[in-house]
């Protein structure tokens, strides 16, 4: 049962977490523009693909239930299909300190990631059950994003921006 449902999350999660990260921590690394404009436009892009892939995830999460012969683990897959909002959310912030360059700072967002989700999946199924698993999974990426919120992108003035390229 926790298989199916973590292949669920891994499906709806995959675009998100690899391609969203990693298309807009390269163009602020690369761009000749403020990093916070590229950031902020993956942003806007990662909430509504995210709450695009929940509201779907959700609603065939019984149609999936059905097809996999687990129509039992139907509230797992739509809170699991959840999961897209708070993957999203954390790879929007881990874009920041890669395309910044802070590798030391993606690393401990790693590693709080890796603990959170370890805790918390742990935790959960220990006390509740696969329901727990499931909730601990999808809330560890909200857990690891706190590493990660103390530094917010400012967007600064195009002045600023190429001044501080030069130094």
């Amino acid at each position: 049962g926790f298989g199916v449902v973590m292949a669920w999350i891994t499906v709806l999660t995959a675009l998100l977490v690899k391609g969203l990260a990693t298309s807009c921590a390269r163009e602020m690394a690369a761009s000749d523009h403020d990093g916070a404009t590229a950031w902020r436009a993956g942003l806007s892009l990662g909430i509504w693909l995210s709450l695009a892939l929940a509201v779907l995830g959700v609603g065939v999460s019984p149609l999936i239930a059905r097809i996999t012969d687990s129509e039992e683990l139907t509230a797992q897959l739509a809170i699991g299909a959840l999961g897209a909002l708070t993957f999203g959310t954390n790879a929007v912030l881990l874009a920041w300190p890669t395309g910044q360059r802070w590798y030391g700072r993606q690393a401990l967002a790693q590693v709080a990631y890796g603990v959170a989700r370890l805790a918390l999946v742990l935790g959960g199924g220990i006390a509740f059950g696969i329901t727990g698993a499931v909730v601990g999974y999808v809330l560890a990426p909200l857990v690891s994003s706190l590493s990660l919120v103390a530094r917010i992108p400012r967007a600064r003035s195009r002045e600023a921006f190429v001044a501080s390229r030069r130094a």
